[in-house]
């Protein structure tokens, strides 16, 4: 099985809306009361055992995660990445990359603590990014995970998942995998103030790891919703990834996966606009390196 899938769940209108609500929220127009006893950004919508929120939607967002519940489609990926644990619920942000910033690092989506001294981690179950916009770089995601400070399983990844941005995609993976976000490549509309990057990110977490979570303190609720969004059309779609086999190994193009960039035979044959693109790793380096990101002190991070 592939270490990322990209699905089509919400439509038009229900998409329309979403992004109405992140433009009101990521200007200051539609956020939560100040309150400095919330240590994180992050927001938290509950869930029970059938994957449906407890209550009616508090905030057009967990309308959202409501919508993409209702897809078959969907819940197989969350019921699969919980190993038949159930889902304690979704922690959820918004990101915006204009032109002046930097495209998001290389990371896994984690919450650390200490225990005695020693630290610990741990990963959502499942990692999901809906595209709001059109601008952008690629998401990548690499078919590997933190072993610990400077050390990746497997040492190379078998493959790097290219999710484009393109408005109503829903990128879905492991959330322990490591990913980043690339900087604009040919087959990409380049990120400004007036058309910035603009992504719903939605970590699922299993019960046990909820209370470790909440610990750490996600911001207070938004008020009351505007009108629910529309309904999803039909159970949801997924959509066809392109395959390409790499002609050497991954090591040759380390250098380019750790600049955020697309490695120029890649980038070569992409279209505008890109569609998914998986790239498969046949041959694996002799001696490959403990940690190619080259930062063998990087944890894991948001």
């Amino acid at each position: 099985m592939s270490a990322a899938a990209i699905l089509e769940l919400l439509d038009a209108d229900a998409l329309k809306h979403t992004a109405q609500y992140a433009d009101a929220y990521l200007v200051g127009r539609y956020q939560p009361p100040e309150d400095p006893s919330f240590l994180c950004d992050t927001h938290w919508c509950p869930l029970d055992a059938n994957l449906t929120l407890p209550s009616p939607a508090q905030n057009p967002f967990a309308e959202v995660i409501s919508r993409l519940c209702a897809s078959p489609l969907f819940q197989a990926h969350v019921r699969r990445a919980l190993r038949g644990c159930a889902c304690a619920g979704v922690e959820w942000w918004l990101q915006e990359q204009d032109g002046k910033d930097r495209a998001k690092e290389l990371h896994t989506d984690a919450m650390t603590w200490s225990d005695g001294g020693a630290l610990r981690t741990a990963h959502p179950a499942l990692s999901t990014v809906l595209y709001l916009s059109a601008s952008g770089g690629p998401t990548a995601v690499f078919a590997q995970r933190r072993a610990g400070p400077g050390e990746l399983e497997p040492p190379e990844p078998a493959e790097v998942t290219l999710a484009f941005p393109r408005p109503g995609d829903l990128l879905v993976f492991d959330g322990a995998l490591l990913h980043c976000v690339l900087e604009a490549t040919s087959g990409c509309i380049a990120p400004t103030e007036a058309q910035s990057r603009r992504t719903l990110l939605l970590n699922w977490w299993a019960p046990h790891d909820w209370q470790r979570l909440r610990q750490q303190s996600p911001a207070p609720p938004l008020p009351p919703p505007p009108p629910s969004l529309p309904t999803v059309s039909g159970a949801g779609t997924a959509r066809a990834v392109r395959e390409v086999r790499a002609p050497h190994p991954f090591a040759d193009d380390a250098s380019a996966w750790r600049a955020q960039r697309a490695p120029p035979w890649v980038e070569r044959g992409l279209e505008a606009p890109a569609p998914p693109l998986r790239i498969v790793y046949g041959m694996t380096s002799p001696g490959a390196a403990r940690d190619w990101t080259g930062d063998e002190r990087r944890q894991v991070e948001y």
